[in-house]
């Protein structure tokens, strides 16, 4: 037996149709472009874009962070930030919530890169819920969540290693979200020293990043017109605490990945793509190349540090 349906409902498989197939187009396009994108650019051409960077930065008074000795945190206020940075509490991080959201919206903010992305996500979730138990095992890659119990907010971190196919995928089940009425109101994503440990430090290598990263611009793009989109630039790394195994990552070719990705994200048509300059700036700041716990991952001081600037970046946009 066949259900009837009236003209509303036909009009609704319609249009859930045409919604299908533009994002099997989309996605036979980004898959395309990244497997056969041909930009290269080669290290010692890699601009230094200061002027195009500072336009599309991060636009929170993190560039005019003052980190002391003791690790206190203080704002100094910018006039063209026109915003004011705070050290981050539980109580003023879920004001910022309630006060950014509607009484009927949710909050997602959706982590992408690998273990060191993976820190930032325990923090933010510790800003909300200092209880949560955020601890990983050690080697186990995967997905992670969390919900508030009481205010709307869900925090997603999506383990993604390298730039790649499945980046892209990733970002095409956030477009597919976007499209559907939820868009996640902060997006950050990084990766590079993946590449670097598995891949080995190559011009063949550094290529081929370049290229795929190249390739997800217009899908970021498309995604800042509804989100914030952050593209987190590598930390430099401690390279005598670095076990053996990581010996190859230098902050050399760290140097040199991060150029490349201001160079594509920020001489391009990302104009909805931010690049967060100032976490860098922070990393050399609060020394975290002595600090570290292995020589890759950053000091817990600095991920609390990092954090912040990421609220206070969400808690000042328009």
């Amino acid at each position: 037996m066949f259900a009837v349906m009236d003209g509303s409902s036909v009009a609704m498989v319609r249009y859930r149709d045409v919604c299908s197939l533009f994002l099997f187009i989309l996605s036979i396009y980004f898959a395309c472009i990244l497997i056969g994108g041909s930009s290269r650019l080669r290290p010692e051409l890699v601009p230094d874009g200061e002027s195009v960077c500072d336009q599309k930065a991060v636009k929170t008074c993190a560039e005019g962070i003052l980190v002391l000795d003791d690790f206190n945190v203080k704002g100094t206020l910018e006039k063209d930030f026109n915003c004011t940075f705070m050290e981050h509490t539980q109580q003023s991080a879920e004001l910022c919530i309630h006060r950014r959201s509607s009484s009927n919206a949710s909050t997602r903010f959706v982590l992408i890169g690998d273990s060191r992305v993976r820190q930032l996500y325990g923090q933010i979730v510790l800003f909300f819920h200092p209880g949560h138990n955020v601890e990983v095992t050690a080697g186990k890659h995967e997905d992670l969540s969390f919900k508030h119990p009481s205010l709307n907010l869900t925090i997603k971190f999506h383990w993604v290693a390298y730039v790649d196919l499945h980046m892209s995928m990733v970002l095409q089940r956030e477009l597919r979200s976007a499209l559907n009425g939820s868009p996640a109101d902060l997006i950050v994503l990084a990766s590079g020293v993946w590449t670097l440990r598995y891949r080995k430090p190559s011009l063949l290598a550094f290529d081929e990043y370049q290229r795929n990263l190249t390739s997800l611009v217009p899908l970021l793009n498309f995604l800042g017109e509804r989100s914030s989109v952050i593209w987190m630039p590598q930390d430099p790394v401690a390279e005598l605490l670095l076990a053996e195994r990581r010996r190859m990552i230098t902050n050399e070719w760290i140097d040199m990945y991060n150029s490349a990705a201001e160079h594509i994200l920020c001489h391009s048509n990302a104009t909805n793509i931010q690049v967060w300059r100032s976490a860098r700036i922070l990393s050399t700041a609060f020394h975290n190349m002595v600090d570290s716990p292995d020589g890759l991952h950053a000091s817990p001081h600095l991920v609390h540090a990092q954090v912040n600037v990421l609220l206070d970046h969400y808690c000042n946009l328009p």
